[in-house]
């Protein structure tokens, strides 16, 4: 595979898991961070050069993963929002390892 079609492959990677992200597929989300960490070795294998002659092509892909780590964060916070309130806790308190007590 040549290095431009690694990067399109990449790129086309990294929109499917935003969909699977955005779509609250953990399967899928956890099925796509393996092949990314693949994409990652292969391209951290690549010569520089080569790469910063697709500069404009490396700054969408940074973009991108930057929006999907943005997202991940944001499901994770929710995630545990959603727990704290499950739980009777605020997430503040759930963070110092406070409980409310319900029972008196």
């Amino acid at each position: 595979m040549s290095i431009d079609e690694l990067l399109l492959s990449f790129e086309t990677l990294l929109e499917e898991e935003r969909r699977a992200v955005v779509g609250m597929d953990a399967d899928k989300v956890l099925e796509l961070s393996q092949k990314k960490q693949g994409y990652l070795a292969r391209l951290a294998s690549q010569p520089r050069d080569a790469l910063r002659e697709r500069g404009p092509l490396m700054k969408t892909i940074t973009a991108q993963i930057r929006e999907n780590c943005i997202l991940l964060a944001h499901a994770r916070d929710c995630v545990r929002d959603a727990i704290a309130a499950g739980t009777c806790t605020s997430p503040e308190s759930a963070a110092r390892g406070h409980r409310l007590s319900i029972s008196g």
